[in-house]
């Protein structure tokens, strides 16, 4: 049972702006789907950062960027499997790869986080009770480490970049409804 039904957050869409480009056009084509291959973090879907930095700092070191903010509305909280503040979520994700690579150990190097979600995607049959084939949150640690004491070796991650994918093979019923909120560009630096 959910206690947030009608879950609500922001979440910004960043996605290349070029000079010949209409921005109510772009409003309109706007979240942009990505692409299928196996380089694709979280897989097939709608990506989506946290906060505004992240989102106006993303590929902005290539070319100008558009970023738009939105209201990502879910039907449910626990349509969002949340691989950073959940910890179930997380021990349930960390047990399925220690799952798949102890069954399966001649495929182990193809258990990435992209792995892991096409198989939880592939096998919904196995896990709805955590995983719903809606969209995941997740982190990266591509930032700093400050050790909380000098006697342990326990950290805090510093700064994470936190994204959304809300997956293109949700299912219609409970796709996630998003509204445009504001949408402004960003020249490269």
């Amino acid at each position: 049972m959910s206690l947030n039904p009608n879950y609500r957050l922001y979440a910004w869409h960043s996605g290349e702006f070029r000079a010949t480009d209409n921005i109510a056009q772009l409003a309109a084509q706007m979240p942009f789907l990505s692409g299928n291959g196996a380089n694709m973090w979280a897989t097939q879907g709608y990506y989506f950062w946290t906060n505004e930095y992240d989102a106006t700092q993303w590929n902005r070191h290539r070319y100008d960027i558009v970023v738009a903010k939105y209201i990502i509305e879910f039907k449910d909280e626990t349509h969002l499997y949340d691989l950073v503040g959940n910890a179930v979520h997380i021990r349930h994700f960390l047990s399925l790869l220690d799952i798949l690579t102890q069954y399966f150990p001649k495929d182990a190097p193809r258990y990435t986080v992209h792995g892991v979600l096409a198989f939880l995607k592939d096998n919904p049959e196995l896990w709805h009770d955590v995983f719903h084939g809606v969209a995941v949150k997740l982190g990266d640690k591509h930032t700093s480490r400050i050790p909380f004491v000098t006697s342990r070796r326990e950290y805090f991650q510093a700064a994470e970049r936190h994204q959304i994918c809300i997956f293109a093979s949700c299912p219609k019923a409970i796709f996630p409804k998003w509204t445009l909120q504001s949408i402004n560009t960003y020249e490269r630096f």
